[in-house]
Formats: structure tokens, C-alpha cells, sequence
């Protein structure tokens, strides 16, 4: 990848993907205890001040506020956690045997809950270039919020077409706070004057007819006898790009991947969650595999083996075979029929070929992870550069997902470019993960 040498020569990769996995299971936990294990080398800090830079040796840093909340939260979502972990200064990288959780940092940045700000950076030069060059145009964005006297409905389908009918424009369901994002002109101008929204769960459903759409749209559905809760399952996916230049810090993903898993299951009291983990790894043509791929278990230690059988070899050239990937994730697995949530998470440091075919493909994986209530997550890694972030940020806000990107402060991997955002917290990429999981699998 960017014709970097190979860096991975024990033939074992290990921490970074069973951090992202072991995060999903910490969503469960509450408990101060749990979270000090990981805070040994670091400090608690408020609310207040920037968490742009590490602090100086001997400070204390303090994340920064930022406009982008967590997954379907609010725009301001600092208030609900006032024990964000941040490192006093970029760590000397420890050696892969010593690779474990609370290592690598990240940011997080979701473009649905600070959508003003989004507009404007389509706008800025350095993003503009990329609407044409991938043709995908998100701006004109239909928020449906559905729910049945008041309580959430999750995981209904909601489909906007024109009015008198004609091939949707844009299907999706709903999260776990009863929201679909919708988009018109996604992929080129849809001249129409108004259009049908509907919305159906179970044997239930409504239309929303003669419906006049502005570039942000925000419509409220009461779907009477509804409100059952999705079933408690949820789906999670790990799409991991395994070329050389990935090495450094997939040897940071570690294990803690049963006892992560078993606090997710557990943290609704009364409703147990059943998570489904499938693990799933790509390169690209010309390397020892394309994809290779492992349907959803309930098995955890079976999916942690997965990755720790990893390698990172191989690539040679910038762009790798992501859109196979994501389609090999979409199209050939089984996700649930009916989920509290569907989550895909791609970690990558480089964009896919930008081939006119490619390109047509990806804006196609786009319309269909949305359709199938699949959320995609991106997490970007050291190498990721402005094309790269503008394609994640347009998958993420089109399935309604939320954009995960590495940061310097931790001290291992290459370096990771500033992404063109606000200001964002700092944390520790473990408890990160587990706040955007806990985010779309709790119940309201």
C-alpha cells in the first residue's frame, strides 16, 4: 500500500482487531473499577480545554468538546461522560508481545449531529474535489423519526419514492432511537417536486404522502402498535484491510474479546444481547488472497483466533480492493433479518481503485448497507489521507454511521493526518468503541 515495505514478519497479527471486538463487550461496563484498569499511565479529565495535542510531561490533558456526538446521540454528547481518558503524552511504542487495550488513541466524528458543519466542509476546496471524483453527493439528507406514542421503533423499514410512485429514491431502517436518514440526489439530481414516505414494522405501516423535501428535512411518524422492541441481537463486523502498511497496529489489536462480549450481552438488565461477531480480511489483487472471509459466530473465542491467525502483507500500491470487500460483507454473510443493531466496522488506511466501475460499485454498497440497516464505521488509520476521508465520512453518514479515526498521542503506527473536523475528544480507541457500540445497542 503507497508502495511502503512490508513491516510484518512474524507471520501473527494481534491487538488492534480484538480491540475493536473487546470494546464491544466493555459496552456493558459501568463501573469506575472497570474502566481504572485502563487508565494506569493516564489521567481522568473533565470537559474543559482541548485535547488537540498531548499535554506537556507532568500536565494533565483535557479532551476538548466537540460539535459530533457519539452514534445517534446528541450534538453535544461531552456531558454524558466526564471520564474520558487521555494520555499526558505520545507513549514510547511498546513492543507487539507487549500489545494490549488502552494503547492506541482515536477520535470520533458523526457528520449526522453536526450536519451544518458538514455542509460547510463539502464546501472547503480540499473536499469539494471528491463529490465528482466518487460522485456521491450527501447534502440533501430526510431524517424520519419513528415511533409508536412516544417510545422509539426500531429496525422499521422506511422508504422514500416519488410521489405517483417510480423506483425508490432511498430505503433504510431505523436505529435504536427510532431515526432513518434518508438522501435524495445521492448519486446525481432527482428533479421531483414531492414525494411518498413509508414506514412499516411487522404487519404495521403508514405513508406519508405529497411530502415537499428541502436540503435537510426532518419528518415524525407515529406508527400506532409498533413499538416492540427490536430482538436482542446484534450484529458486529470487523472488515479489516491486511496489507503490509497495516502492520504496526494491527499488532495492537488484542484479545479480551470474551470477557468484552459477555459486559455487552449484559448491559440491559432484563434483556439480555446476543452478539454476533464475524471477523473479515482483504488485500488486493495480485497479493496471496483478495478476501478472505468468516460468517457471523456467537463464538467469540472462535472469532478472536481469527485474528490472531493475521498477517499484514502484501500491497504495493496505494488504493486496495475495498469495494470487494465491502461487498463480499454485505452481500455473502447473514445478518440478522431483525436487529437491535448491524454494525460494520472498516478499518483501512487507503481508499479503494477509483476505476469507473468501482466507483459506481461503491455508491450501489452505499444504497445497500443503508437499505439493510447496516451502519458503517470506518476507522481510519495512519495514511489515510483527504480522498480516503471524504468517501468514509459519505459511507458512514449514508448508512447512518459515524467516522472513527486514529490519532499521533498514542505513539505507534505512522502518522495519522488531522481529518478535516471540529474539535473532538481524545480517548483511548477501547473505550471509544465501546461508547459508539453501547450508543446503538442500548434501549431507550
Amino acid at each position: 500500500m503507497g508502495g511502503q515495505p512490508e513491516k510484518k514478519k512474524n507471520g501473527r497479527s494481534s491487538g488492534w482487531l480484538g480491540l475493536l471486538l473487546s470494546a464491544a463487550l466493555l459496552a456493558g461496563c459501568s463501573s469506575s473499577q472497570d474502566r481504572a484498569e485502563h487508565a494506569a499511565s493516564s489521567t481522568a479529565a473533565g470537559d474543559s480545554g482541548t485535547a488537540s495535542k498531548p499535554a506537556a510531561k507532568g500536565e494533565t490533558a483535557a479532551p476538548a468538546s466537540r460539535d459530533g456526538g457519539g452514534a445517534g446521540g446528541t450534538a453535544d454528547s461531552s456531558t454524558t461522560d466526564k471520564r474520558i481518558i487521555v494520555p499526558r503524552e505520545p507513549a514510547p511504542r511498546p513492543e507487539p508481545s507487549q500489545a494490549q487495550a488502552g494503547q492506541l488513541t482515536a477520535g470520533e466524528w458523526n457528520d449526522l449531529r453536526s450536519w451544518d458543519a458538514w455542509l460547510g466542509t463539502l464546501n472547503k476546496p480540499e473536499y469539494s474535489q471528491y463529490l465528482g471524483r466518487w460522485r456521491m453527493y450527501p447534502q440533501q439528507r430526510v431524517t424520519v423519526k419513528v415511533t409508536d406514542g412516544g417510545q422509539p421503533v426500531g429496525d422499521a423499514s422506511v422508504t422514500l419514492q416519488p410521489s405517483g410512485g417510480g423506483q425508490a429514491v432511498w430505503a433504510a431502517r431505523t436505529n435504536n432511537r427510532g431515526e432513518a436518514e434518508l438522501f435524495v440526489g445521492a448519486f446525481g439530481p432527482l428533479p421531483k417536486d414531492t414525494y411518498t414516505v413509508a414506514v412499516a414494522s411487522g404487519q404495521t405501516n403508514r405513508k406519508l404522502e405529497a411530502v415537499q423535501l428541502q436540503y435537510r428535512t426532518e419528518l415524525a411518524v407515529d406508527l400506532a402498535g409498533a413499538a416492540a422492541k427490536p430482538a436482542g441481537t446484534a450484529d458486529l463486523m470487523l472488515v479489516v484491510d491486511t496489507t503490509g502498511s497495516m502492520a504496526d497496529e494491527l499488532d495492537y489489536l488484542t484479545a479480551e474479546l470474551a470477557n468484552v462480549v459477555e459486559r455487552v450481552k449484559s448491559q440491559d438488565a432484563g434483556a439480555p444481547l446476543e452478539m454476533r461477531v464475524s471477523v473479515n480480511f482483504y488485500r488486493d489483487h495480485g497479493d496471496v488472497y483478495v478476501l478472505r472471509p468468516f460468517p457471523f459466530t456467537t463464538d467469540v473465542k472462535e472469532a478472536a483466533g481469527r485474528l490472531g491467525e493475521q498477517s499484514a502483507r502484501g500491497g504495493g500500491d496505494t488504493p486496495e480492493a475495498v469495494e470487494e470487500a465491502l461487498a463480499d460483507a454485505l452481500l455473502n454473510h447473514q445478518w440478522s433479518e431483525t436487529a437491535r443493531a448491524r454494525l460494520l466496522f472498516l478499518v483501512l488506511d487507503a481508499p479503494p481503485h477509483g476505476t469507473e466501475n468501482v466507483v459506481a460499485k461503491m455508491g450501489e454498497l452505499a444504497r445497500k448497507a443503508a437499505e439493510m440497516g447496516v451502519r458503517i464505521i470506518p476507522v481510519a488509520s495512519s495514511g489515510v489521507d483527504t480522498n480516503t476521508e471524504f468517501l468514509m465520512r459519505s459511507l458512514a453518514a449514508f448508512s447512518g454511521g459515524t467516522y472513527v479515526f486514529l490519532t499521533n498521542h498514542s505513539g505507534i503506527g505512522g502518522h495519522h493526518a488531522d481529518p478535516v473536523v471540529g474539535d473532538y475528544k481524545v480517548e483511548f480507541l477501547n473505550d471509544l468503541m465501546v461508547r459508539v457500540i453501547s450508543d446503538y445497542t442500548k434501549q431507550q
